[in-house]
């Protein structure tokens, strides 16, 4: 009967997990990052083999500003499993902010063809290649990632960096007006690429 009572628990356990998970996945998708963080952080204290739970508690953080609680809950879903995609991406992207460029390619070079239908991803990759100076090589990954989300900012900015750098105006007004037609944010593709642009 105590074994079987076991059993019962750890069922009664995940099931609580599960739903738990599902309600904070929906608190970050409405941006209540706090109830969110509160309750990923249930999760993985009561299940701290969950990975998604790590993975998510970490893309809370991160939403919420908080570069050291996302590596935290990256760092133990990496512990959980060395290899998982998902993980490594966002991992790549904590370091491409901090300029650990090449950490954030050693992440994601061995998960390359995991991520080749990942605009995100592949944005990541190529801002990677930018910050150890393979721009050409990079350039086509943000085209990639276009290809497969023709309104990513991420990816708009990638390429209109790119072009301002070589002093190419033409080109970057000509990205610029792709991008608007794309639908996306013209404002937001100019954060970040730079002076250089004008």
């Amino acid at each position: 009967a105590t074994e079987r009572n076991q059993v019962a628990d750890r069922m009664e356990l995940m099931r609580w997990a599960q739903t738990r998970m599902q309600e904070s996945v929906a608190a970050y998708e409405r941006k209540e990052l706090d109830a969110a963080i509160r309750g990923f952080r249930e999760v993985v204290s009561a299940r701290p083999l969950y990975l998604d739970g790590h993975l998510f508690l970490a893309k809370a953080y991160r939403a919420r500003g908080s570069a050291d609680g996302a590596r935290a809950g990256l760092a133990a879903a990496l512990r959980l499993d060395s290899g998982n995609r998902d993980v490594r991406v966002e991992l790549a992207g904590l370091h491409v902010e901090d300029g650990r460029h090449a950490d954030a390619l050693a992440l994601l070079e061995p998960v390359r063809g995991a991520i080749e239908s990942d605009a995100r991803a592949l944005t990541v990759l190529g801002e990677s290649l930018v910050g150890v100076g393979r721009d050409e090589e990079a350039l086509v990954w943000f085209g990639r990632a276009l290809e497969l989300d023709p309104a990513s900012e991420p990816a708009f900015r990638g390429v209109v960096a790119f072009h301002a750098l070589a002093g190419n105006r033409h080109r970057v007004e000509q990205v610029l007006r792709d991008a608007e037609r794309a639908g996306a944010s013209v404002a937001m593709v100019m954060v970040g690429a730079g002076d250089d642009c004008w």
